[in-house]
């Protein structure tokens, strides 16, 4: 069970409710796409990073097969120690010092590591605790945060992307990153306790039930988090 959403303004929480009332999640994730993860395809490149990652002990490996997933550019850029420990798990469950603090292991990651944009950070700790973490892309800031003028939708975060000839990534401010991450993660909470509490049961691939990565029908922070995701990219028309 996600921890409880702490958005940071009744304006946001109105905002949230108008877009649950006007899109299927459902359908959404169900559409989302990233070369070979499909919903058809039964996500399999992210059950295997989701298999692999779960615990606290985060890996060089770990974060290299992130980063392909990814398909990130200057993969040779990275750099990260052979292991490190972040405080995600507690008997088996999320830590509760993450409902909170959900920056912790952000900072911890960010501070040990090189070459890992926000972008990439968010997605180590989406695959290494799907129930409290999803990626931040800079294709959902376009659209949610303070975008640019063709594809902003919603305002949502304080984050702007910016584009340069390797392509769209998220800019790294004082006053915006890390903490506009806590209210994306914050926003993933509530639309997972809103989707969980009105029945709309997440229909995850058979593999990840039958390996106890999720609970039958029960929406996580990284599902909501993919059916965001496909919301941008149908918004920017990005087809993969």
């Amino acid at each position: 069970m996600p921890f409880e959403p702490l958005l940071p303004s009744e304006r946001l929480r109105t905002d949230l409710l108008r877009f649950a009332d006007s899109h299927d999640f459902v359908a959404l994730y169900k559409s989302y796409s990233w070369w070979a993860d499909t919903w058809e395809n039964g996500f399999p490149e992210i059950f295997n990073l989701e298999t692999n990652m779960r615990g606290n002990i985060v890996t060089r490996d770990h974060v290299l097969s992130v980063v392909a997933w990814a398909r990130g550019r200057f993969n040779k850029e990275v750099i990260c120690p052979k292991t490190l420990t972040l405080p995600l798990y507690e008997k088996s469950l999320p830590d509760p010092a993450i409902e909170a603090r959900p920056l912790v292991p952000l900072t911890i990651l960010e501070a040990n590591t090189k070459g890992l944009g926000p972008t990439r950070l968010s997605k180590v700790l989406r695959f290494a605790l799907p129930a409290e973490f999803g990626a931040l892309d800079s294709n959902i800031v376009r659209v949610v945060g303070l975008g640019d003028p063709i594809s902003k939708r919603q305002t949502w975060l304080s984050l702007r992307a910016c584009y340069s000839g390797s392509g769209w990534s998220i800019l790294k401010t004082k006053s915006a990153w890390p903490a506009e991450y806590s209210t994306w993660i914050n926003i993933l909470r509530f639309f997972a306790k809103l989707l969980n509490g009105s029945n709309t049961l997440c229909p995850h691939p058979e593999a990840f039930i039958a390996n106890h990565l999720r609970t039958p029908g029960h929406w996580e922070c990284a599902d909501v988090e993919m059916a965001l995701f496909r919301y941008a990219s149908s918004e920017l028309r990005i087809c993969r």
